[in-house]
């Protein structure tokens, strides 16, 4: 287990958590946090992180794509410039292909 999935599994228990908390019925174990979860439920949420992570790499630009966007910034005259403006781009195409707002 990466250091990746792990903080992503302990950040979906976090959300988990703080939904059981809306849920009049919800189970003791539904509350319990990372912190003190047993190995085989840490596994579990590792699991679904692994999920998560599999559905943000599908959606990545491509190395071609990056290339492209890259090659249709070349004509900024600073270095600094180019690397913002291309970072901003590839940000933009990211949230759009996450279906999240900025």
């Amino acid at each position: 287990m990466s250091d990746l999935e792990t903080a992503l599994a302990e950040r979906l228990r976090m959300a988990w958590v703080r939904w059981a908390r809306t849920q009049p019925t919800s189970k003791p174990s539904w509350l319990v946090p990372w912190s003190e979860l047993d190995e085989q439920s840490r596994s579990a949420d590792v699991a679904l992180a692994r999920e998560a992570l599999a559905v943000v790499a599908a959606r990545l630009p491509t190395r071609e794509e990056i290339r492209a966007t890259i090659n249709a910034h070349a004509e900024y005259s600073s270095w600094a410039a180019f690397v913002e403006h291309v970072t901003e781009a590839l940000l933009r195409d990211l949230r759009e292909r996450l279906g999240v707002s900025q």
